[in-house]
């Protein structure tokens, strides 16, 4: 009888030992829990913030580009105007030239004419 309740004791605190471990680990868990619960939204919130610092940051190299941009189409469009008086400017030497080449055929007949002339007097 005595061996019975002591076996009977043992396995109360045994019963009681596990009972007690089980509430430990259900704590444990749902501390384990909580913390990561807590870890899963500090991620949120750090992946939000770097969104919105990555999106300002994705804004101002944006800016920065079409800035840029801008600056070296005002470059184009004024190199384009220059090479467009260049090539008039060009065009009209051209015209000048061919003129005055023509000016200068009609004075040396003018002046072969008049030479002529002089010979003959």
């Amino acid at each position: 009888a005595e061996a019975r309740r002591a076996v009977a004791e043992l396995e109360g605190a045994v019963h009681d030992r596990d009972d007690a471990l089980r509430r430990q680990d259900g704590d444990k868990l749902r501390l384990h829990e909580v913390r990561m619960e807590e870890k899963d939204a500090q991620i949120r919130a750090l992946e939000a913030r770097l969104k919105t610092a990555g999106g300002d940051q994705i804004d101002e190299i944006t800016a920065q580009f079409a800035s840029r941009i801008q600056a070296r189409e005002s470059q184009i469009a004024s190199l384009q105007d220059e090479l467009l008086k260049a090539k008039t400017a060009n065009t009209e030497m051209r015209q000048h030239e061919q003129q005055s080449v023509g000016e200068l055929a009609v004075l040396r007949r003018e002046h072969a004419a008049l030479k002529g002339a002089r010979a003959k007097e």
